[in-house]
């Protein structure tokens, strides 16, 4: 298991606007950053359903 990883994305305004979201669940709640991912990327899916988020593992 590897001790670290990165992201590599696209910086288009969505997202960065989920950096931010999910910076500012960690930073206020836990470290864990799988449970911040997926909850703020659902919360972004549901109060955006009109604009086009997804994320793709290799492109």
């Amino acid at each position: 298991v590897p001790e670290g990883s990165f992201i590599v994305r696209a910086h288009t305004p969505m997202s960065n606007l989920f950096s931010c979201l999910w910076f500012n669940e960690v930073d206020r709640f836990t470290s864990r950053d799988q449970l911040s991912f997926a909850y703020t990327y659902l919360k972004l899916r549901r109060k955006n359903p009109d604009k086009p988020f997804f994320l793709n593992m290799f492109k």
